[in-house]
């Protein structure tokens, strides 16, 4: 059956350098779906199923680069760039919209084209495609110490000697989801010896005035993540949101006052606040104002003089202060010498 089955129209479509093999088949006068390949197919492979379509159907087919008819350069492909593609093949064959339908690999083009054309979409059905919020992460741990030089090396001639370790990870990970991640340990021994001067330092007996003890140190390092995809620019606001309505939680419990917390982002609780909004007032507290100062009575005591009486008092006390240096002479400054009018 694949052998007989002809497309009303085929060719190849010269873009960006390379030649992209499409085919057209039905009567040309019906709405058309569009099947989408998986990593591994081309366009024959949809043949045993074109004649359940074709009856009510036109359908298109096209193979990505790398696939059957197409250009197979060794060239990194691009997933936004197969969507493009399509619309291409629709203007080239005279086609508006499409009904859509992607295996596997087709299933990721077909989200990207509904994301990137629209108005070109009746449906899109997906099929073989895992649809999650998962992603996969590349870690890299280091442990970094300075430890004691090798014998016979100045570490201020050859520069301290430090001790690395290094482990690397692959997680998949939700998207907020909270992962832990470990494998980095360390057994450290540190030898501290007291003793007496001198007689700690004697051979044999000085074991009677030298103390030694070891003291093991165990690490283990454990890494905390909660990893954020972003993907549109509304997760962007929401995410900012988030943040500031905890700082204003915390500040609420704790009764913080204004000034121990930055709060100049935020306009209020309703959101107006938004990042990059350099026009936003924070809500400050109104403070209470100080109360006046009281002007002392006549019969103050010593202890409650108003500054400018202390002041006084201090310049009083200087008059009759003096200085000595002991072995010190004193050096009268020589008059000058009069100068001749000119």
């Amino acid at each position: 059956m694949k052998d007989e089955i002809t497309p009303l129209r085929s060719g190849h479509l010269e873009v960006d350098g390379f030649r992209i093999w499409w085919e057209y088949h039905g009567t040309g006068d019906r709405e058309c779906c569009c099947l989408l390949n998986g990593l591994a197919m081309h366009t024959k492979a949809w043949y045993g199923f074109l004649p359940r379509l074709t009856d009510s159907y036109d359908v298109i087919l096209y193979d990505y680069l790398g696939q059957g008819e197409s250009s197979t350069d060794d060239v990194p492909y691009f997933i936004p760039e197969f969507a493009r593609y399509l619309t291409l093949i629709m203007d080239e064959i005279g086609v508006s919209k499409v009904h859509l339908m992607g295996i596997s690999y087709g299933g990721f083009i077909g989200l990207d084209f509904a994301r990137l054309f629209p108005e070109r979409l009746h449906t899109l059905v997906l099929s073989g495609i895992l649809l999650s919020h998962e992603k996969l992460f590349e870690l890299y741990q280091e442990i970094s110490s300075l430890i004691e030089s090798p014998v016979g090396q100045d570490p201020n001639r050859v520069g301290p000697t430090t001790s690395e370790r290094k482990s690397t990870n692959t997680v998949l990970v939700r998207d907020g989801q909270t992962i832990i991640v470990g494998g980095l340990m360390e057994d450290r021994i540190r030898t501290n010896v007291s003793k007496v001067p001198w007689l700690g330092d004697i051979p044999l007996i000085g074991w009677l005035f030298r103390y030694e003890s070891d003291l093991v140190e165990k690490q283990n390092l454990l890494i905390f993540l909660t990893p954020t995809i972003i993907r549109e620019d509304q997760d962007v606001q929401r995410l900012f949101e988030e943040k500031k309505n905890r700082m204003l939680e915390y500040k609420d419990r704790h009764d913080l006052p204004v000034e121990y917390m930055d709060v100049r982002p935020f306009e209020g609780r309703s959101g107006a606040g938004s990042p990059g909004d350099s026009m936003a007032t924070p809500q400050l507290e109104e403070l209470e104002p100080l109360p006046a100062e009281e002007t002392p009575d006549e019969g103050t005591h010593a202890e409650d003089t108003p500054p400018e009486s202390m002041l006084q008092q201090e310049e009083d006390a200087l008059k009759n202060y003096e200085i000595t240096i002991k072995g010190a002479d004193r050096i009268d400054s020589p008059a000058l010498p009069d100068l001749p009018d000119e």
